[in-house]
């Protein structure tokens, strides 16, 4: 390290050299991190792309559907959310989540 060499040469004050190395190890406490948390997020998206690849697998064998019967709901479907109305007003709208097999629930 230069650094290093320059303390020892009386280049730069040993404050200064503390201080620069300080800056150094944070910096590289940081860099780590943020590859870590890239690694993270790339083994996320190669599993949600897996995903996707195992359901557009799924759905081919459905391409020509023409009624909805329950053996194609157990198969697409991993579940459904049908959450309570807001109120007893019977024109209020109710919230329903489908969640895929494979890829969970998709946003509208």
């Amino acid at each position: 390290m230069l650094f290093g060499k320059d303390k020892v040469f009386k280049r730069i004050s040993a404050e200064r050299y503390a201080a620069m190395s300080q800056n150094f190890e944070r910096e590289e406490t940081s860099l780590k991190e943020r590859l870590n948390e890239i690694q993270r997020n790339l083994a996320d998206k190669a599993q949600q792309t897996k995903s996707a690849e195992e359901f557009a697998d799924l759905l081919e064998q459905y391409t020509e559907i023409t009624e909805l019967n329950e053996v194609l709901l157990n198969n697409l479907i991993q579940k459904i959310v049908i959450h309570e109305t807001p109120d007893n007003n019977k024109n209020s709208v109710i919230s329903v989540e489908i969640y895929y097999r494979f890829i969970g629930k998709v946003k509208v």
